[in-house]
């Protein structure tokens, strides 16, 4: 299996909405995706701070080390994980029934949009490791799929309310270490959770890179 990470003499799209999202071709991609209530506002305001500040270190990415890198993207990672785990919202992924929907809907545009190595579905939001199959900018694909989610989840449960934050926060991955890492960190991330409570998915192909390593 050949996998691309992000080279930093090659040109990075970025797409600035409300975060920046940076996208170069298939380099692998790092997401994660917030139910709307997951956060207050006050996490919501120094979220927004954290991502400022990442993103003021990475408009120029070739000037940065892969330490400085790994240092700033494991800060903001680890501080927004914590916030979410702490299960603020109505967690409405905890119901086997919704995140059904979100596992089928990933599994649609798997192998269309994006190639799945691995995700876990969480009480509050979600994390997936990917690379996208087109030119289409991430934020986009995850943006209609998330729409088409809401449909399904709403019509299923009665409700009318928004679901999904707007946009995800997103990292490229830079090397075979940060890959087993986050596929790691995928498969560590719900293990205070009963199996109830939450969806983990990780390719068999990667699964047994892991073991070999």
């Amino acid at each position: 299996m050949e996998i691309h990470f992000v080279n930093k003499s090659l040109h990075i799209d970025i797409h600035n909405n409300d975060l920046p999202h940076w996208q170069q071709n298939d380099a692998v991609m790092f997401l994660t995706c917030r139910l709307a209530d997951s956060l207050p506002q006050s996490k919501l305001a120094e979220y927004r701070d954290l991502i400022e500040r990442f993103d003021h270190h990475f408009n120029d990415m070739t000037g940065q080390s892969d330490d400085e890198h790994r240092k700033l993207q494991e800060q903001a990672s680890e501080r927004i994980q914590q916030w979410l785990d702490a299960g603020m919202g109505s967690c409405i992924l905890r119901s086997g029934k919704e995140r059904e929907i979100v596992s089928d809907s990933l599994k649609y545009i798997d192998g269309k949009k994006i190639h799945t190595y691995a995700y876990v579905i969480m009480p509050n939001h979600l994390h997936i490791l990917l690379s996208p199959l087109d030119s289409t900018p991430i934020t986009d694909t995850f943006e209609n799929l998330k729409k088409f989610m809401t449909r399904k989840i709403n019509k299923v449960t009665g409700r009318t309310d928004k679901i999904w934050q707007k946009y995800h926060f997103d990292t490229l991955v830079r090397s075979r270490q940060d890959f087993d890492e986050t596929v790691m960190y995928i498969i560590q991330n719900p293990k205070h959770l009963p199996e109830s409570d939450y969806t983990l998915y990780v390719e068999p192909e990667i699964l047994e890179m892991l073991r070999e390593h």
